[in-house]
């Protein structure tokens, strides 16, 4: 059965291993193998009317709520 068009979708990240960074360190991977950031964006720009939700596991830094604020500006679907 496909999404109806305005069915929002979801991105959630996960690190498997969070133990390795301290309180507020983790960071959103945006990389030629992990590519997150940009499939978000990606997801954004292609599905301008459809809801996009990022669910990330842990403590937002000052510096990554600022970071999300400006990505949510720039993209007002997410």
């Amino acid at each position: 059965m496909p999404l109806d068009q305005h069915t929002p979708l979801l991105f959630q990240w996960f690190e498997r291993n969070p133990s390795r960074f301290g309180e507020n360190q983790i960071p959103i991977i945006n990389t030629q193998q992990n590519p997150y950031l940009n499939n978000i964006i990606n997801a954004a720009i292609i599905e301008k009317e459809r809801t996009i939700g990022v669910l990330v596991d842990g403590n937002f830094s000052a510096g990554q709520k600022k970071a999300l604020a400006k990505l949510e500006k720039q993209y007002e679907n997410i």
